[in-house]
């Protein structure tokens, strides 16, 4: 896709549905790969490999930019603020992304990782496909018996 953002991202029936795939065509048409990579985006949701303009991202930097997506609907904002786009995307390439917790302690934890590696600047280090996020998102928000959650509130010091 190469733009995976909150206004590509519409609700129909409460199910998401990816929108706006004009960059993702422009790649396949004449257009070399690295004027794709240097003219379209937007850096707020952009991996780092994308930033630093490598022609060859794949799938896992759309990883990357629904794991910002993700952590911005949990969090209330984006993991990186700057005054400029530059700013931003110096911050995507070099700094590692805040915890989820520190904004939403009642996150679980199971999910918080599942943000953290979508984040992680490293394409070898995310999913592969968007299957593999799908099946890690799920076991993440399984219900979980209710000794472990017990646990799990413990060590989190929170109540429930």
């Amino acid at each position: 896709h190469r733009d995976i953002k909150p206004a590509n991202v519409l609700l129909e029936h409460g199910r998401p549905i990816l929108a706006d795939f004009g960059i993702a065509t422009v790649h396949t048409s004449e257009h070399s790969r690295s004027e794709v990579v240097r003219g379209f985006g937007t850096p707020a949701y952009m991996a780092p490999e994308q930033l630093l303009g490598d022609c060859d991202s794949d799938e896992r930097s759309d990883i990357y930019s629904l794991g910002v997506v993700g952590f911005e609907l949990l969090a209330g904002r984006p993991p990186f603020i700057g005054a400029t786009e530059r700013e931003i995307a110096a911050q995507h390439v070099g700094r590692p992304a805040p915890l989820l917790s520190v904004f939403r302690p009642d996150v679980a934890p199971e999910i918080e990782q599942v943000i953290r590696r979508c984040l992680a600047k490293r394409p070898d280090d995310r999913w592969g496909t968007a299957a593999e996020l799908r099946r890690a998102i799920l076991d993440a928000a399984a219900p979980r018996p209710p000794r472990a959650r017990r646990c799990a509130s413990r060590l989190l010091g929170s109540r429930g």
